[in-house]
């Protein structure tokens, strides 16, 4: 789910009002559904090598997609949850390369 946190604390989670801000700046925002889980593996707070491979071939068309329109030449995966240790530290490298 995408977010804005304004300055005045305000936080906006309304998807057109995000996406509508965003195109000021230049940045196309899109919402794709999550990919069918019969194994439940969206919902583990941790995935092995082999979990994170199938959840990554569950989007691979998606991911050629967005190749075809944009040019992408790589994706990664990032599993997030309240839970990990050093989250923060995380969330800043993450940022900080996307």
């Amino acid at each position: 789910m995408a977010r804005i946190l304004w300055a005045n604390g305000h936080e906006e989670q309304d998807p057109g009002v995000i996406s509508a801000r965003l195109k000021q700046l230049g940045i196309e925002l899109h919402a794709l559904a999550p990919p069918p889980d019969p194994e439940g593996l969206l919902d583990r707070p941790e995935l092995s090598p082999e979990e994170q491979t199938r959840v990554l071939a569950s989007v691979e068309l998606r991911f050629d997609e967005l190749q075809a329109a944009h040019g992408y030449q790589s994706r990664d995966l990032v599993v997030i949850h309240e839970g990990i240790a050093g989250l923060g530290a995380m969330l800043q490298k993450f940022y900080s390369i996307h």
